[in-house]
């Protein structure tokens, strides 16, 4: 039986930030998709609530999660969305993948 481990990411933005933050996610995004462990990597803007954003991350495993955390990329966008968040909430799941 295969596991990769999920993460529900809820980003709540400051009143008119979320546009910034939905594009240095972006960025983030389109770096993460090339590193190794990174299955799915999918980010969401709220229709009724524009500073709201969801991402949706699958990774082989916490190793490879971890590394992700250290990445250039990763960090800049943390950086660079530090004063434009008010809040992050990271839901972590186990996906099991049955006869695969």
């Amino acid at each position: 039986m295969k596991t990769s481990i999920i993460l529900r990411v809820t980003v709540r933005c400051k009143p008119g930030q979320g546009k910034p933050v939905y594009e240095s996610l972006l960025q983030c995004q389109t770096h993460s998709l090339q590193e190794p462990g990174c299955l799915e990597y999918d980010l969401y803007r709220d229709f009724y609530q524009p500073d709201q954003l969801y991402l949706f991350e699958e990774w082989q495993s916490h190793a490879a999660l971890a590394l992700h955390r250290e990445t250039s990329h990763y960090l800049q966008m943390k950086l660079d969305t530090a004063e434009l968040v008010d809040a992050v909430e990271i839901v972590e799941h186990q996906k099991v993948l049955s006869g695969v």
